[in-house]
């Protein structure tokens, strides 16, 4: 740290000494108001909160084992003693590898979606300053007890800012922001395989959803008895949608059949017109059927979008 105000003092003075144009950014703030970034870190958010939902869930069912080998213990044989032993510290053990993949995936997760908005703001703050002839620029917010003195008009923190959200100014306030849900997907075939298939094409379509700063995804949970999400029915969720007050919203069908996935996913407006569907049949394995399922929701919601942006 010492070294680094050493260095920041003199590059000051030689600026000065050689009559060089000096400009200061607050990168924090930046960051703060860099509407996209900020979109970015919601998604984040979002991220890590399912995430630990998984671990919480191993979690409870952890400490509801624990508990019933407590009270159990007293009339447990040594054989069924030492078989809810292994299943403790088997689920433990996988606590463990969970916690540590998750951890792992968050860090990778945080790493991509932050890299392309910290190098943007980058590129801004470089381009600014060529544009101005501006020689140096300073990170204020990290150094303000080494800058002893700067003209307020060479703070280009407002026109980073200004440059950066232009793009998302121009496209949002055109579009309002778009209230969505993704319903419980209707079973074709009752079994905990489609109930598993169908769960995980509801988070992908969550998930992408959430990387869109036009829409906003709402939950469902105060209006789940009503939609009854073991059958749901389209009458039944419409009533949901009005009373959620949605703009749009994601349901489907989901079947397995002689080890293949059949799926139906369908973007409807809040009347339960349809906007678009999609559907396949792929061979029952996930790294098959995830990405034609990403491919096709991504590919729904960004039609959804130029078709708001151009006024429809």
């Amino acid at each position: 740290m010492k070294r680094l105000v050493l260095f920041i003092m003199a590059a000051v003075g030689a600026a000065y000494a050689q009559k060089i144009n000096l400009a200061v950014v607050d990168l924090e703030r930046v960051k703060k108001e860099y509407l996209d970034y900020r979109d970015a870190l919601n998604q984040l958010r979002q991220y890590r909160m399912e995430k630990s939902r998984v671990l919480d869930s191993l979690r409870r069912e952890i400490d509801s084992l624990k508990r019933v080998y407590q009270e159990q213990m007293p009339v447990l044989t040594d054989e069924g003693r030492l078989l809810l032993e292994q299943r403790i510290s088997e689920k433990e053990q996988e606590y463990k590898r969970q916690a540590l993949r998750i951890a792992r995936d968050i860090e990778q997760k945080t790493r991509t979606t932050l890299e392309p908005y910290i190098n943007r703001i980058y590129s801004v703050i470089d381009s600014i300053a060529r544009k101005q002839g501006i020689d140096m620029v300073i990170n204020s917010s990290q150094s303000r007890e080494v800058i002893l003195y700067y003209k307020p008009q060479q703070d280009i923190t407002d026109v980073v800012i200004a440059e950066l959200n232009k793009t998302y100014a121009s496209l949002v306030g055109r579009v309002k922001i778009q209230y969505m849900a993704v319903f419980p997907f209707k079973l074709l075939t009752r079994s905990s395989k489609t109930q598993e298939i169908a769960r995980t094409i509801q988070n992908i379509a969550r998930e992408e959803i959430n990387r869109y700063s036009q829409f906003n995804l709402v939950p469902i949970s105060p209006v789940l008895s009503m939609i009854n999400p073991d059958n749901p029915d389209l009458n039944n969720i419409k009533k949901a949608v009005d009373i959620l007050k949605l703009d749009a919203f994601i349901w489907g069908q989901v079947d397995f059949r002689d080890d293949q996935v059949i799926f139906k996913i369908t973007l409807y407006d809040a009347e339960g017109n349809i906007i678009d569907t999609r559907g396949d049949r792929t061979e029952d394995k996930r790294e098959v059927w995830e990405p034609i399922v990403r491919t096709y929701i991504r590919d729904m919601l960004n039609k959804y979008r130029q078709k708001l942006e151009q006024g429809g």
